[in-house]
């Protein structure tokens, strides 16, 4: 939620389609929230897209799973509809069982992760962590994240784009709670022309075994006499720094700090303490600008994503015309709808069929053929033939109605919620077969969001 409202990180949770979900972590109901955000034009050319750019504008699909104790095959579910997954894991604590567990789903179908270091707020204030002990604890899980990757991507020929690589900005370090993140990326830009080098050469000295000396103003890969690992040196040590002096109350020093790192504050400073920090580093490293350039740059669009997913995605022949037409995420092509979940309003007057546009074109009023989890080729059990009588966007608590809905995109549809009990297909194409997600996953009570780029 953060990304979307960054002066209430800690509060507003807008993919929330109850406002008593924080006191009632029971619900199962899966939401959404779709973004238009434009990319600044210093990081277009780090974006890997097909076709070419013709625009800076991207179109985010938040889902949260909300994933609690006794909904873990939902979460499984959501994971389908996306291409792309956030995990965020306390930096502290480390890889739990539960992220494990969401990590190795998304893997097994092909879904690029992204990660999120959260709660440095805790390990800087609380814990006392010295910037090395810090690095080492980022080090060692994300070394443990990766040997999942490895270990279960092993069938998948882009496992080397989803190996999880800060110099490469795919990892963000922050604190939603306060409301602020960064990449090496940042700190690459603040210190190339000081140092007179190369931006993409000094993001690969900020992190792993690259040390510079003080005395001497060079680097090396092994630790000499006073020299000191990039990442601490220029990363954590002036963030370290400001936040003893500010909560020390040691104005001159953090505003010379603030001055060196060239943040600009003025009604900020009448404020003081924790209060004093969480506004300077939210106007400094602001949250919701850092995960969403991350998500943009990093996580594949659908025509990316669903020529190398498509194979694990449908259950029909390889070579058919709704395969193909999945593979290139075809807008001319047959409808192909995956459906995850039925989602009933607040008032329980509407259900809404909530699933993802693989193919084709949703449209209002539009003749379609429902495919259940029973269904089989050639035969009628668990097949309707209904149509479609209203299409929305899920807004999280809004819903937005739309006559018509391209591939790769994420909707609701009314009018066929009888019919999936279960997860099930929705198709204009009278010989497709069905689109089949595993939905086993072990149980677990962590919160995870999916996203899907367009």
């Amino acid at each position: 939620a953060g990304i979307i409202i960054s002066q209430k990180t800690d509060e507003m949770h807008l993919t929330d389609s109850e406002t008593n979900e924080l006191e009632q972590p029971t619900l199962i109901k899966p939401a959404v929230v779709s973004v238009c955000y434009e990319l600044p034009a210093k990081y277009l050319k780090f974006v890997n897209y097909e076709p070419e750019l013709d625009s800076s504008q991207f179109l985010i699909n938040l889902i949260d799973s909300m994933i609690h104790n006794n909904t873990s095959s939902i979460s499984a579910l959501c994971l389908s509809l996306a291409d792309g997954i956030l995990i965020v894991i306390d930096c502290i604590s480390g890889v739990c069982l539960a992220t494990e567990t969401i990590l190795r789903q998304a893997i097994r179908q092909r879904i690029k992760p992204i990660l999120f270091f959260n709660n440095m707020d805790r390990a800087l204030l609380d814990l006392k962590y010295e910037p090395e002990d810090l690095f080492q604890q980022f080090q060692h899980i994300l070394e443990n994240i990766n040997t999942i990757i490895t270990t279960y991507g092993n069938d998948n020929n882009h496992i080397n784009d989803f190996i999880i690589d800060p110099t490469k900005n795919a990892v963000i370090f922050g604190s939603t709670l306060h409301g602020w993140a960064f990449t090496i990326k940042q700190f690459a830009d603040i210190y190339a022309s000081k140092y007179d080098i190369e931006k993409d050469k000094l993001m690969k000295l900020l992190w792993g075994d690259h040390f510079f000396s003080l005395m001497t103003k060079k680097w090396s890969t092994i630790p000499e006499k006073g020299s000191i690992r990039g990442f601490c040196q220029f990363v954590l040590n002036p963030i370290s720094q400001l936040f003893k002096a500010i909560m020390d109350s040691r104005k001159d020093e953090f505003t010379k700090l603030l001055e060196e790192l060239n943040i600009e504050v003025q009604d900020e400073l009448s404020k003081d303490g924790i209060l004093l920090l969480k506004l300077i580093m939210k106007k400094w490293l602001p949250v919701d600008d850092i995960l969403l350039t991350t998500m943009v740059i990093h996580l594949p669009s659908p025509v990316v994503a669903q020529k190398y997913r498509a194979e694990l995605l449908y259950a029909g022949p390889h070579n058919d015309d709704v395969f193909l037409s999945i593979q290139s995420c075809d807008p001319n092509g047959p409808l192909m709808i995956y459906i995850s979940k039925i989602i009933p309003t607040l008032n329980k007057s509407h259900y809404y069929a909530f699933g993802r546009v693989f193919s084709g074109v949703v449209k209002l009023n539009e003749h379609v053929r429902i495919l259940g989890p029973n269904y089989v080729p050639g035969k009628r059990v668990d097949l309707y033939i209904k149509n479609i009588q209203r299409t929305v966007i899920m807004m999280g608590r809004y819903i937005q109605p739309i006559d018509d809905l391209s591939c790769g995109n994420i909707c609701g549809l009314i009018g066929i919620h009888q019919y999936l009990v279960r997860p099930g297909t929705i198709t204009t194409s009278e010989h497709a077969q069905s689109i089949c997600v595993s939905s086993r996953v072990a149980d677990f009570s962590e919160k995870v969001s999916f996203v899907e780029i367009f």
